[in-house]
């Protein structure tokens, strides 16, 4: 495959050419306004790939009028502008850029009333991971298992009458019993799985999610 050659334009292509698909949103409750951009905004790759096009796949409506300029593609430079971009109006542009997939992309630019556009490591159509919904579940069930076990223990004395050979494996006023603390271990690892579980789902919940999907 020595022969094989990837042109661009008519040019030869040297190394990998790679596609990337960018969101660019308004998370804030403020309109932005041509006026209220005060350096130009601008997608760059930081490793200075290339880009050889860019196209903008969706926008959230029409009335965005999201555009592209290619003049300093060379650069890895795509600058952008809109007429206007509202609370979580936006934006998805394609990049095919001469570089591998590990290339990063940032954005840079200067907007009235924001000191620094945030870059977010969105991944589409996210879901909570089902490992962790999995592990939720057994949590919840261990808990209310264990506390079915330690409310029957607690009321020990009319168990026992009913089952007296059960006596004999579970002595409730000897120290040496392993159940005890079997059920307090339990329970502990069970609460702090349980509470690692819920923390990452409220960071899934309160995390970026864009109003449009690739």
């Amino acid at each position: 495959m020595t022969d094989l050659q990837t042109l661009y334009k008519g040019k030869a292509i040297e190394g990998n050419v790679s596609v990337a698909q960018i969101a660019i949103w308004n998370k804030g409750k403020q309109s932005i306004k041509p006026a209220n951009i005060l350096s130009p905004i601008q997608v760059y790759t930081v490793g200075k790939s290339p880009i050889l096009e860019a196209t903008i796949r969706k926008v959230s409506r029409d009335e965005v009028h999201f555009q592209l300029d290619e003049n300093i593609f060379f650069l890895g430079v795509q600058p952008i502008s809109w007429k206007i971009l509202e609370h979580y109006d936006a934006a998805i542009i394609q990049i095919v850029y001469n570089g591998d997939e590990n290339e990063h992309f940032s954005v840079c630019g200067t907007i009235e009333g924001q000191r620094k556009i945030t870059n977010s490591n969105w991944i589409p159509h996210r879901e909570f991971p089902r490992l962790e919904l999995k592990l939720l579940i057994i949590c919840i069930v261990l808990l209310f298992g264990i506390f079915f076990v330690a409310s029957a223990l607690s009321k020990r004395k009319e168990w026992l009458q009913l089952h007296p050979k059960v006596k004999q494996l579970i002595d409730m006023d000897s120290r040496s019993n392993p159940i005890l603390p079997l059920l307090a271990f339990g329970s502990f690892i069970g609460i702090i799985l349980t509470t690692l579980v819920l923390i990452s789902y409220l960071f899934y919940i309160l995390g970026d999610k864009l109003p449009i999907d690739f």
